[in-house]
């Protein structure tokens, strides 16, 4: 079934205009495999870090497109990294034709040795059973945006999660998502570790007089210590030019492409344009309005910043998202002052 061939990169420099040297192994595709296209906008990615074996690993999964992915592990106490591109398919399982399993395609080695160690050797075998574990319950993403699944293991899936939707498995968690800019762009290529925080600015807040703004003809209670922005809605500028904000974005959902609030919720979380910090979103419900709760971290400051967004249809092809933004650190010291503004 298996022969050797020349390195093949041709996908990959469509994909990402990458020029990079590669070792290609070549499975063919019999008729009755079928490829396993994954749904995602090419650059969607998803890093976990492993901590099992004592010895911290990053494993990352990113969509190049169809069936292919760039699948890396990096061990940063060794600067242990394995890089390479991965075609999938399936094949049926003769004892459950109901359950199709994966079946390898091409492997485009990129960087690193399958046999540098004990982590190196297994990773293949680990992304396979997670692939398995995804595709033989994902249906249950047509019921629920987030659920379990106890077979071979415990894994928590959530729908905005790019490539395999899994949140978590057994002492293996998501540190970060989103979509790369470039072929290049070290947010997915080149992760080493989550880095340290870096405090953002203090700000003590205390109610002003109270008043209601109007924002692209929504009503929203914003006190005497908001002044209108330059660049459309409102901001508090104490300390820094923009200490917090508020702004209201409208959007023809036909136009964008959107047929669901949910799948636009994903995309505000993975374009956010900086490092996510899963383990502090949430996405809610408040007055009968989808909401979402995220953090994220400057890749050049460090600062963390959080965001609420409350999604709010304005017609029946049309929706507002209400955005209130601020540091982290503004939004500890006054969560009272900022809650009572949307919630």
């Amino acid at each position: 079934m298996k022969k050797m061939s020349v390195p093949v990169l041709s996908l990959f420099l469509l994909c990402f205009s990458l020029s990079l040297s590669a070792q290609t192994e070549t499975v063919q595709n019999p008729p009755a495999y079928a490829s396993l296209v994954f749904k995602e906008d090419p650059g969607s990615y998803a890093i976990y870090k492993d901590t099992r074996f004592g010895e911290t690993a990053y494993i990352g999964l990113c969509a190049i497109g169809g069936n292919e992915l760039a699948l890396r592990l990096y061990i940063p106490s060794t600067r242990t990294e394995l890089l390479l591109l991965h075609t999938f398919y399936t094949s049926v399982n003769s004892s459950s034709p109901s359950q199709p399993v994966i079946e390898p395609g091409t492997i485009t080695l990129i960087r690193g040795d399958f046999a540098s160690n004990d982590a190196t050797k297994h990773f293949l075998p680990m992304i396979y059973g997670w692939m398995n574990a995804w595709l033989h319950s994902r249906a249950q993403f047509d019921d629920m945006p987030e659920y379990i699944f106890t077979e071979d293991g415990a894994y928590n899936f959530q729908y905005w999660i790019p490539v395999l939707q899994m949140k978590k498995t057994d002492g293996i968690t998501l540190v970060t998502a989103g979509v790369t800019s470039s072929a290049v762009d070290p947010v997915f290529f080149e992760y080493s570790g989550e880095g340290t925080v870096v405090p953002g600015p203090l700000v003590a807040l205390k109610a002003s007089e109270a008043r209601t703004v109007k924002i692209d003809g929504l009503s929203i209670p914003l006190d005497g210590n908001w002044t209108l922005s330059p660049e459309g809605g409102y901001r508090i500028a104490k300390v820094t030019s923009r200490d917090a904000y508020v702004t209201v974005e409208t959007m023809d959902m036909n136009a964008a492409g959107k047929t669901d609030t949910f799948d636009l919720i994903k995309q505000f979380i993975l374009y956010s344009g900086a490092i996510l910090e899963p383990d502090a979103l949430r996405i809610f419900v408040s007055n009968e309005y989808p909401c979402l709760y995220l953090q994220t971290r400057s890749p050049k400051t460090h600062q963390v910043q959080v965001q609420y967004m409350m999604f709010i249809p304005r017609s029946q092809s049309s929706l507002s998202v209400v955005t209130l933004g601020t540091w982290l650190s503004v939004y500890d010291g006054n969560k009272d002052f900022f809650d009572s503004i949307l919630f």
